[in-house]
């Protein structure tokens, strides 16, 4: 699941970039409360079908952590299609769960087999008892996911700086010159 939403990230990081009319209205992505309640009843119930489907996350164990990824993995799809603005409202509305949950059984079905394919194999299918730890990293996930959706990181000078130069990569390892790369 972190490789599908990895990869939905790749293919639609240039999806926020818009050649327009500096007098075109905007939205400010903003949802509403009909929207709130579209993407909240479709991750949870996404959660749902995951759960119901996989038997993962019907008890306290490390099957709970993958349905939350789910879960929110839903949310964001959802809130992402919600807030085109250039898509009529009915549309929006309707498409978020008539797309998401089907996507969901299908996903859920892969995982079934896959599961299959690797039963008989040492401590598959064998989940791990939820820790103090598991706790604290998923919190720590949810604060930073929340933290990068909201923005919130940016309205900080300070931490918006440290974050960008903590993700650079090291000075040595950069190529700046044609010759420390092109042989000819």
């Amino acid at each position: 699941l972190h490789g599908f939403y990895k990869a939905y990230q790749f293919l639609t990081a240039g999806s926020r970039v818009d050649h327009e009319s500096p007098t075109k209205q905007r939205s400010d992505g903003s949802v509403g409360a009909l929207g709130v309640a579209v993407i909240g009843l479709t991750a949870l119930a996404g959660g749902a079908l995951f759960a119901a489907l996989t038997g993962k996350g019907t008890k306290l164990d490390s099957g709970l952590l993958l349905t939350m990824l789910v879960v929110l993995t839903v949310m964001h799809a959802a809130r992402e299609v919600v807030a085109e603005a250039a898509v009529p409202a009915v549309i929006r509305y309707g498409a978020v769960p008539a797309v998401a949950l089907p996507a969901l059984a299908v996903y859920a079905a892969v995982f079934r087999a896959i599961d299959g394919l690797l039963a008989g194999l040492p401590a598959v299918g064998q989940p791990a008892e939820l820790t103090a730890i598991h706790g604290l990293v998923a919190a720590a996930f949810l604060v930073t996911y929340l933290a990068i959706g909201t923005g919130v990181y940016r309205r900080s000078t300070r931490l918006y700086v440290a974050l960008l130069n903590t993700a650079q990569p090291a000075a040595d390892t950069l190529l700046t010159a044609p010759e420390e790369y092109n042989e000819y």
